[in-house]
C-alpha cells in the first residue's frame, strides 16, 4: 500500500507561540465554510508530489505517473 505524506498549509500572521499558530490554523481548518480544501500529496517511496484541490474535479495537476504506480492505469481519471 502507498504511502504519503499530505501537507495542508495556512500563513498565521498574529501568533506569538508555535502552539498558538498551529491552534489558529485547526480553527480554521474547522470553521463551517472552511476553504481548507487544498492540499501538497508527496509519494514517500518516489518523492513525486501534486497539489490537490478537493474542489477541482480535473485536479489536472497530478502527475500520470503517482496515478499508473498504484492503480495499473496511466490516467487520472481511474482516480474518480
Amino acid at each position: 500500500m502507498p504511502k504519503y505524506l499530505v501537507q495542508w498549509e495556512v500563513d498565521v500572521d498574529d501568533a506569538d507561540r508555535p502552539m498558538e499558530a498551529a491552534e489558529e490554523a485547526w480553527a480554521c481548518m474547522q470553521q463551517a465554510g472552511s476553504i481548507a480544501n487544498c492540499f501538497s500529496v508527496t509519494d514517500k517511496e518516489t518523492g513525486d508530489s501534486a497539489y490537490i484541490d478537493l474542489t477541482d474535479p480535473e485536479n489536472n495537476n497530478v502527475p500520470e505517473a503517482m496515478y499508473a504506480k498504484y492503480s495499473g492505469s496511466d490516467s487520472a481519471d481511474s482516480m474518480q
